[in-house]
């Protein structure tokens, strides 16, 4: 059986809504009960972010992908518009951004589409140690206990 093959029968078992097992997003969403949402930039020029916070702004998309995009996408390709846009919408419940700024729009795909590859890369390097399905299932990478694909 292919290792891909393994992983689209363990998706069924995976939960969409769980938080993620990062402390990344408890961490920013403490910050912004206390402090209010996040001022982000871009810098057109280098499209990347300029403000004291760039490095927990990069996370968050992280966190936000792994826990919002459905495992069965094998592909980019396969990961469809609204997706994208929740994760979006999680962005700015914690961060002011303009999302009308193609810079900020370019930067923000970019690293979900890095993190995508990077989660995809990880699971299929996890679920590739197994033969067998049944144990695969029993021994899931951290990154998705506690999640549920519909």
């Amino acid at each position: 059986m292919e290792t891909y093959d393994i992983f689209l029968e363990f998706e069924d078992d995976l939960d969409n809504i769980a938080g993620g097992s990062s402390s990344v997003g408890d961490n920013t969403e403490c910050h912004v009960a206390i402090n209010g949402r996040i001022l982000m930039t871009i810098a057109s020029e280098v499209e990347k972010p300029i403000f004291p916070h760039a490095v927990r702004f990069s996370q968050t998309i992280g966190v936000c992908v792994r826990k919002t995009f459905p495992v069965r996408c094998l592909k980019w390709a396969n990961v469809e518009r609204e997706y994208i846009e929740v994760v979006k919408g999680d962005l700015k419940r914690l961060f002011v951004l303009d999302f009308n700024d193609q810079a900020m729009n370019r930067f923000v795909e970019h690293q979900m589409l890095t993190t995508f590859k990077e989660f995809r890369a990880n699971c299929h390097r996890h679920f590739k140690k197994y033969s067998d399905p049944k144990e695969a299932r029993a021994n899931p990478p951290n990154a998705l206990v506690g999640r549920y694909e519909d």
